[in-house]
């Protein structure tokens, strides 16, 4: 048995049309590509500011921020952190924003950290 295939692609929608030639005639079959289907193609579900909170605060306490990172506050709204308080040097501030924006989920970070060397200096 014989059988045609033509695949035909629109942008990101693709059509399999197989058709069987017979003596009466075929009518062609529209096969949808499998690998794109919506469920395939669905972004995938991004995590909640519950979600980033949480890795925000596991991040904070167990990966080597415990020690001068007490001061440190995060807030959360649609993926954009804020962080606020204070840390000892520049290089931490830094750490720590670059971290967080390393977060599944985090779009942007606002690092409103001051180091305690600034603060010093402000406040003279």
């Amino acid at each position: 048995m014989k059988m045609f295939l033509t695949l035909l692609v629109f942008g990101s929608t693709s059509l399999l049309f197989a058709e069987q030639p017979s003596n009466g005639g075929s009518t062609p079959q529209i096969m949808t590509n499998p690998s794109r289907t919506p469920q395939a193609n669905a972004i995938p579900k991004m995590p909640s500011d519950q979600d980033i909170m949480k890795k925000i605060n596991d991040v904070i306490t167990t990966s080597g921020f415990s020690k001068g990172y007490q001061k440190v506050t995060a807030e959360v709204n649609n993926g954009v952190v804020t962080l606020r308080g204070t840390v000892d040097s520049v290089d931490n501030r830094n750490k720590i924003g670059y971290t967080i924006r390393d977060i599944n989920g985090v779009r942007k970070v606002h690092n409103h950290i001051v180091t305690l060397e600034a603060f010093r200096m402000s406040n003279k």
